[in-house]
Parts: C-alpha cells; structure tokens; sequence
C-alpha cells in the first residue's frame, strides 16, 4: 500500500483559492482544522442588509462588481473617498 501524501499549507491554500497567511490564520485562530481547510474565501460584507436589498431590487452590490471588475473594494473605496466617478473607481491600473 501506498502512503498517502500529506498537504502542505501552501498546497491547502492553492486549493481553497485562499492565501497560506489566510489559512495560517484560521488555524491559529482556533478554528477545527477539518473546517479551516475545506472553506474557500470568506466574503467580507459590511452592510448584509443593503446586499440583501439589492438582490431583492435586482441590481447588483458593489462588491459584485469589483469582484467582476478584478479590483478590490478597500481600493474601490478609497478612490471614491478621492472623488473619482464610480466606472474610474473600477478600473485596473497596470502596474
């Protein structure tokens, strides 16, 4: 019989579509290792009202969109928060 290989962190992670410091995190947090390395990303939603009324309307939330548009909301924000127009504040910017 085979042994059968035991996963790193990192391979965990790439698994989930998480990073190994989110992964790290969770079990250093206390959270049961079964249910740290079988949950994917985990959404931050500040407002799960509005998203729910959203839905509810059929228009889609901002964090939909970013997630669409490849930006992050923290970075969503902070260029509203300068003033930008909503479809500037979706933009990648090539680095």
């Amino acid at each position: 019989m085979k042994k059968k290989k035991k996963e790193t962190k990192k391979e965990i992670a790439a698994r989930l579509g998480i990073s190994r410091q989110a992964l790290h995190a969770r079990l250093k947090r206390g959270m049961d290792p079964k249910k740290a390395t079988s949950l994917g990303p985990l959404a931050t939603n500040p407002n799960p009202v509005r998203t729910l009324i959203a839905r509810g309307e059929g228009r889609e939330t901002i964090t939909q969109m970013c997630i669409e548009a490849g930006v992050p909301e923290s970075t969503y924000y902070a260029r509203r928060a300068r003033g930008l127009p909503h479809e500037e504040c979706l933009k990648v910017t090539e680095a």
